[in-house]
C-alpha cells in the first residue's frame, strides 16, 4: 500500500497546505521572517554551503540567492512543490526524499529544517537529525523551526497538518539535540518581525498581551522566559 503521507505530500500545493498563492511574494510576512533568519543566523560569508531540507517551493533558497549566497542546495519530495521552485528560478533543488538526500550528500556548513521535523515521530526525527549532524562540518550550524507545545496557540500548529506527528518544548528539542551531539542550543520565540506599521502594531500587542501569561507561568515555574509563540526557532552548533 502506498504510504498515506506521500499522498498528502504529493498534493501539498493543490490541497492548499503549502500556502502558495500563485506567486513568490518576497514582501510577505513569511518572506520577512525568512530574511530575519538569514540576516541574524546565517554566516555572512557568501561561500558558506547551505542546505534547505524539504525546502517546499523554494522561498528560503530564493531569498538566499537574492542575497548572493553562492553555495546553496535543497531537496523536496513533493513534485508539485519541486516544480514550483524550478518554475520560479530555484535550480539548486533535487526532487528526492530527505533521508536519501542526507545520506548521499557531502558535508555542508549550514542545515536548515523549516517546519519539517514535526512531520516525523521521535525515532525518525532522531535518525534524520543524527544524519544531518554527521554531514555537518565542525562548528557548522543547524536551524530548526518547530511547533511549540507550550505556545498559547501551539495546538493550532500541531494539528494544522494531518501529517504532523510531534510538537516540542524547548526542553524536549534540547534533549534530542544534546543526545545527538549538538551544542550551544538556543531557542527563540517567534515574535512578530517588524517590517511595516501593521507588523509594528502586532509586535506591540504581542508584547503587551503575552505579559499576563508570562506572569502566570513564572508563578508556577519561576521562569519568565518560556516561549509562548505557536512555533519557535532553534539554533544549534556542531
Amino acid at each position: 500500500m502506498e504510504n498515506i503521507k506521500d499522498v498528502f505530500y504529493q498534493n501539498y500545493v493543490s490541497s492548499g497546505q503549502a500556502g502558495y498563492n500563485g506567486l513568490y511574494n518576497l514582501k510577505s510576512g513569511k518572506a520577512f521572517y525568512f530574511k530575519y533568519i538569514i540576516d541574524k543566523h546565517i554566516p555572512s560569508d557568501r561561500e558558506v554551503r547551505i542546505v534547505d531540507i524539504a525546502c517546499g517551493y523554494g522561498l528560503f533558497l530564493k531569498l538566499l540567492k537574492q542575497k548572493k549566497y553562492n553555495n546553496i542546495f535543497g531537496c523536496e519530495l513533493s513534485v508539485e512543490q519541486y516544480s514550483l521552485a524550478k518554475k520560479n528560478g530555484v535550480e539548486e533543488i533535487e526532487n528526492i526524499g530527505l533521508q536519501e538526500y542526507l545520506e548521499k550528500i557531502t558535508k555542508k556548513d549550514v542545515f536548515v529544517f523549516l517546519d519539517i521535523i514535526e512531520h516525523f515521530d521521535r525515532l525518525e526525527a532522531f535518525r534524520i537529525l543524527a544524519t544531518a549532524f554527521e554531514k555537518t562540518e565542525i562548528n557548522g550550524i543547524l536551524i530548526l523551526h518547530l511547533p511549540n507545545a507550550e505556545g498559547i496557540f501551539g495546538g493550532k500548529i500541531r494539528y494544522a497538518d494531518i501529517t504532523h506527528e510531534m510538537s516540542y518544548t524547548k526542553e524536549s528539542i534540547s534533549q534530542l539535540l544534546n543526545i545527538i551531539g549538538y551544542k550551544n542550543i538556543k531557542v527563540y520565540e517567534d515574535k512578530p518581525i517588524v517590517h511595516n506599521l501593521k507588523s509594528l502594531v502586532r509586535r506591540i500587542f504581542w508584547d503587551l498581551l503575552t505579559f499576563p501569561y508570562r506572569l502566570l507561568a513564572m508563578s508556577e515555574t519561576g521562569s519568565f522566559k518560556n516561549p509562548l509563540s505557536a512555533c519557535f526557532l532553534v539554533i544549534a552548533k556542531k
